[in-house]
């Protein structure tokens, strides 16, 4: 090594190549603009470089990437992780445009801050105009005090409060008519799980634009903790491939990345009936990848491909639906 060569930062000895060959430090000196250091920090984060447009290629290929990684081919493409990471940013991105932006989403439309819900002719409404129809279905007084048997102190208060709204009753009283009759109950009667699924429903009543917000937050925390799991159920459906449980939580981790990337397209668009066909690509293409994926990794024929496909379906129903309630339960 010569001695014009560049001296390390860190360890202060020579360094031939951008990287120092000691203590591994790279070059790059963060005592600079904050704005070219944020900048190198998102790129470093998100790995948003020139590799992003291969990755995306290959991802677009049912079970290519993840093939790529088991042969050790990681150079050229986003790390798992991180592709997981920029996947699950632009979809709840998408999620919270489609659910709380002004346009509203091929799902559900906006949602404003004063928005009020109640059921006529077994469809949602938010319209303040069908309050005289929605009056009739208000809950009568012995049914509130009966509820407020079964509600901590605070949800009481934001029971009152529901009912002081002109057409927001209406909403408590088709929960409470669906559920029966509702008898009064002495402290300590009520049992936990129902306690929370009354305060859920409070909740969701009484701020639906907030108590959205906080369950799509909670989700994007119980979709990353289900990975693990899902990779498990893969792990032993396959087991007779006898791989590594890295190279099956890769593959899932990939294949939630394309699901997340894919299903934010039709969330961004308006609603309609090219967003409903849009839906419906999507949810038809998600599908496919999924089996091809499987079928091109694990190198099994399309019948026992299929057949896995639906098992593992099956499993994931028995994991999401936890994920859903506990996601809902952590809001309160």
């Amino acid at each position: 090594m010569s001695e014009s060569a560049p001296t390390c930062l860190n360890c202060g000895r020579p360094r031939g190549e951008r990287f120092c060959g000691y203590c591994g430090q790279n070059d790059r000196n963060y005592i600079r603009s904050a704005w070219s250091v944020m900048a190198d920090l998102v790129r470093e984060t998100l790995e948003v470089d020139s590799k992003l447009p291969g990755t995306l290629k290959l991802l677009v290929r049912p079970g290519r990437l993840s093939a790529e990684f088991s042969r050790n081919h990681r150079a050229n493409y986003m790390s798992p992780v991180r592709m997981y990471l920029f996947a699950s940013i632009v979809y709840f991105f998408a999620f919270a445009h489609a659910f709380f932006g002004d346009g509203g989403g091929a799902t559900t439309g906006a949602l404003g801050p004063n928005a009020t819900f109640g059921v006529t002719g077994g469809s949602v409404a938010a319209d303040s105009s069908n309050t005289a129809v929605l009056g009739d279905l208000a809950p009568e007084q012995a049914q509130v005090d009966a509820l407020k048997t079964r509600l901590y102190p605070r949800y009481q208060q934001k029971l009152d409060d529901i009912l002081s709204r002109v057409g927001e009753a209406a909403a408590i009283g088709t929960v409470i008519a669906v559920f029966g009759e509702l008898e009064p109950r002495a402290p300590g009667e009520t049992g936990w799980l129902e306690k929370a699924f009354w305060s859920l429903v409070i909740d969701a009543t009484h701020d639906p634009v907030f108590f959205m917000e906080r369950v799509v937050g909670n989700l994007s925390i119980s979709f990353l903790c289900l990975l693990p799991f899902q990779a498990l159920v893969f792990a032993i459906i396959q087991f007779r491939k006898k791989r590594y449980f890295v190279e099956y939580l890769v593959f899932q981790i990939h294949l939630q990345t394309f699901c997340l990337l894919l299903s934010a397209v039709p969330l961004l668009l308006p609603g309609g009936a090219i967003a409903n066909m849009v839906w419906l690509i999507t949810s038809l293409w998600i599908l496919y990848y999924t089996l091809a994926a499987m079928r091109h990794f694990y190198r099994d024929g399309w019948i026992w491909t299929v057949f896995k496909g639906f098992l593992a379906l099956i499993l994931y129903s028995s994991m999401l639906i936890p994920a859903f309630i506990a996601a809902a339960a952590l809001t309160l």
